[in-house]
């Protein structure tokens, strides 16, 4: 069985690497010491995830995104996972489902999250269930043409 990486895999695997030695690394002693950065070093980031094409790795590129396959996510995750302090989220992976969105769905959201024009948030943690997602109780009514939302987090 041949192991050896695919070269289009190693120039993710690079390329997420140079990222993080040139751009994540400097700035975890700083996170770590005031427990976040100023918004202009996130907004400088945030351009440089782009400038480095890091941007929607896991979506297509009709989408805005980059195309990688599975074994390059892993690769681009393993490097950016060397910077301490969750520094690795500023590469975002839009949500997987918005994909399969309307073509007015993807327009609004999907290409937005890959150009890093906007991200996604999750609220997960509730009273009585933690963070393990089975145990929320916390779930979205439609009335009428809206949706309420009822729970606690």
């Amino acid at each position: 069985m041949d192991l050896t990486l695919p070269g289009r895999a190693l120039e993710w695997q690079q390329r997420a690497r140079a990222f993080a030695e040139t751009q994540l690394f400097s700035n975890e002693v700083q996170l770590e010491l005031e427990g976040k950065l100023p918004p202009a070093t996130l907004d400088r980031l945030r351009r440089a995830v782009v400038e480095h094409g890091l941007n929607g790795i896991n979506h297509a590129v009709d989408v805005g995104g980059q195309s990688c396959s599975q074994l390059e996510l892993t690769l681009i995750n393993e490097e950016l996972g060397k910077a301490t302090g969750a520094l690795w989220a500023l590469v975002p992976h839009p949500a997987v489902a918005l994909k399969h969105g309307t073509p007015e769905q993807i327009e609004t959201y999907l290409r937005p999250s890959c150009a890093m024009q906007r991200r996604a948030c999750l609220a997960v943690t509730e009273p009585g269930a933690g963070s393990d997602p089975r145990q929320v109780r916390t779930r979205s009514d439609r009335r009428g043409d809206r949706f309420v939302i009822n729970g606690e987090k």
